[in-house]
């Protein structure tokens, strides 16, 4: 990644370029995926303290919920594609 960097002569400010680059690329995306490791955690737990707190079944509507903006998600992608996809159509055929 820091050779990618330097051939395009991006340069992370206080950072040297080199190992320097590696080793600070590498901790950042440590602290992200740590980060991101406890978003989830959190995220599958949640369900399942509220429902022993307040005495019922709250997991099950949280996995609906995650289900459903899932296929929120993909089906606005799918849809921006074939947007994409026939705007070029049109662009090529003008």
């Amino acid at each position: 990644m820091s050779e990618s960097l330097n051939k395009m002569a991006y340069t992370i400010s206080s950072v040297r370029q080199g190992k320097e680059t590696t080793k600070y690329l590498e901790k950042i995306i440590y602290r992200l995926a740590f980060v991101g490791g406890l978003f989830l955690a959190f995220i599958a737990f949640f369900p399942i303290l509220l429902g022993n707190i307040f005495q019922f079944n709250l997991f099950t509507n949280f996995t609906s919920l995650l289900i459903l903006i899932g296929v929120i998600t993909d089906t606005t992608s799918q849809i921006q594609g074939y947007l994409t996809s026939a705007r070029y159509e049109n662009i090529k055929k003008a």
